[in-house]
């Protein structure tokens, strides 16, 4: 199986989440391993995963469950890159794959959550997408206990604020917001009517010990129109 990544997701220190779009059937496909994915496997540390890359993943097997359907174990040994895609390429086929609605990715189950939304667990049609979103704004969030990422925009009457897990955007400890990387972005989407996203679902969890566990909306990932292989690399 080989994929073209357009997700590269932050986790805990060390750690991180990366999908692609398969070249054959242009569905979402999430390698996993049988433990959390280690940061070893990015290309700043030798590894085959960035922005924009076709990694030949090996054989591979669906251990998805609902809303997770893209979910296949790999052997990272065998994952090899083999190539980039061209700039213009990679932009089509993200516009190819990408919706207009929140609901056409994750699909019915989806529900608002306050400035967001969410689906419940074991819920919902997928967990991966490219979306457009208009008028956005990106910022630092100081509110907060610990500074954080968030990604505000306008869809029909409701306004979103979505936290944001683009691993290009933080610090080495993948906590810190950088802020110097995130302004620069965040002046590249204001001169944008629309922007394309990567978006995606969390694993479950509950946001009080009161709320049943759900699957929270989340911005993975940002695509410039002129810059859409913009990799961890180029930072």
């Amino acid at each position: 199986m080989q994929i073209v990544v357009n997700h590269l997701t932050r986790m805990q220190k060390g750690y991180m989440c990366v999908a692609g779009i398969d070249l054959d059937s242009h569905l979402h496909v999430r390698p996993v391993l049988d433990r959390q994915m280690p940061v070893d496997l990015l290309s700043v540390h030798g590894g085959p995963f960035d922005m924009a890359r076709i990694i030949d993943l090996g054989e591979t097997r669906f251990v998805g469950k609902v809303p997770e359907v893209e979910d296949r174990w790999f052997d990272a040994a065998s994952a090899r890159h083999t190539g980039d895609m061209a700039s213009g390429e990679f932009r089509a086929l993200l516009e190819q794959v990408a919706q207009e609605k929140l609901g056409t990715i994750f699909g019915p189950d989806l529900e608002r959550a306050g400035s967001t939304c969410a689906v419940a667990e074991t819920s919902g049609l997928r967990s991966l997408g490219c979306y457009w979103a208009s008028a956005g704004r990106l910022l630092v969030d100081n509110a907060r206990e610990r500074p954080s990422i968030r990604f505000h925009w306008q869809a029909g009457d409701h306004a979103f604020s979505t936290p944001v897990t683009d691993i290009r955007l933080f610090e080495e400890d993948h906590v810190t917001p950088c802020d110097a990387t995130v302004r620069r972005l965040a002046d590249r989407i204001a001169a944008q009517p629309r922007i394309l996203l990567s978006v995606g679902l969390s694993r479950p969890f509950r946001k009080t010990a009161d709320d049943p566990p759900r699957h929270w909306l989340q911005i993975n990932n940002f695509h410039l129109p002129d810059n859409p292989c913009w990799t961890l690399a180029n930072c």
